[in-house]
């Protein structure tokens, strides 16, 4: 079962939503999929009447300063993300021929960082390593080995720049 369909996942991606909206400028909407469906990423970003980025949305209860995050009092310098959001999110922005964004809610701070993760104009995709390694299966607990990807918190921006 998809966690989003659960009252644990659905508060997390409601976390995440609320804060992500916040970020949003004049002239400038995130747009998100509707709920409930399977998309590669969770929106995309609008200007105007142009779509001009995708993104995934994520929320953490956590915290976030200078450049880590602290989980359960334990410091982190890498972001871990499913390896497939980033595999998903830059196929779909190549074929698209635009931007692909993470963005990240920090609960605890209420703060949100976003990472460039493809560059349409370079044709990027940002420095990350990967490993199979078993980590929380998702907002419900419980724990799963898959491929995940570490993205190093120096290359995010705190907010979202477009």
């Amino acid at each position: 079962m998809l966690n989003v369909l659960t009252p644990k996942g659905r508060d997390a991606e409601n976390a995440a939503r609320e804060a992500i909206l916040k970020l949003q400028k004049e002239g400038q909407s995130f747009v998100w999929f509707p709920e409930h469906n399977f998309f590669p990423v969770d929106g995309f970003v609008t200007s105007g009447s142009s779509i001009t980025a995708i993104f995934e949305g994520k929320s953490r209860r956590a915290s976030f300063a200078d450049g880590q995050m602290t989980y359960n009092g334990k410091a982190y310098s890498e972001l871990l993300i499913t390896a497939n959001k980033i595999d998903n999110g830059v196929k779909l922005a190549q074929q698209m021929g635009i931007n692909f964004y993470i963005i990240i809610h920090f609960e605890l701070s209420d703060l949100c960082v976003s990472f460039k993760v493809y560059d349409q104009g370079t044709h990027r995709v940002i420095e990350h390593k990967r490993r199979n390694t078993r980590t929380q299966a998702g907002a419900n607990g419980g724990s799963v080995f898959r491929d995940n990807a570490y993205i190093d918190f120096s290359l995010c921006s705190v907010g979202f720049v477009l």
